[in-house]
């Protein structure tokens, strides 16, 4: 496994924390692959602050695959940081990376109780992709990541 660090998700870049409730903040991570992608690879790409709750994730990419088999799955990495929080998934098994183009999900409405025991009170976490499958063709390209989330309020404890 190699892990990749997008501009956005590095040390020299915390987190910006919500000012007042209600705020909708973005965390855009950016990064140029120039090899190519394996199994359990992940690249990190925003941060979300401690006390904040995520709404929305999106990423963009070129074609990581000159074959069709690459997927991507997107989620909060674990503190130790060498793989995503199981069972807090984002979304599972994109194929966004076989040709280039767009996956975005809002998964507020149908995962928020699953996606709150996740974050942390305390700590920036990392919100990364994780290739599931490898890719058949190599392929380099660009990947951009965009978090979106707000601080944490009253109701969501």
């Amino acid at each position: 496994m190699t892990e990749y660090i997008a501009n956005m998700a590095g040390e020299k870049a915390p987190g910006k924390s919500p000012h007042s409730a209600g705020e909708v903040y973005v965390s855009d991570g950016y990064i140029d692959l120039t090899v190519a992608l394996e199994e359990d690879d992940l690249i990190s790409l925003c941060i979300l602050p401690p006390k904040c709750v995520p709404l929305g994730f999106a990423i963009e990419c070129e074609d990581l695959d000159t074959g069709t088999t690459i997927t991507l799955t997107g989620g909060m990495k674990t503190r130790a940081g060498t793989d995503l929080i199981a069972a807090h998934d984002f979304f599972v098994d994109s194929d966004v990376g076989q040709a280039g183009g767009l996956q975005g999900k809002e998964w507020i409405a149908g995962n928020f109780d699953n996606l709150r025991v996740a974050y942390s009170q305390t700590e920036e976490t990392l919100i990364a992709l994780k290739v599931t499958a490898a890719p058949t063709g190599g392929g380099v390209g660009g990947v951009r990541g965009a978090l979106t989330y707000r601080a944490q309020e009253q109701q969501d404890y």
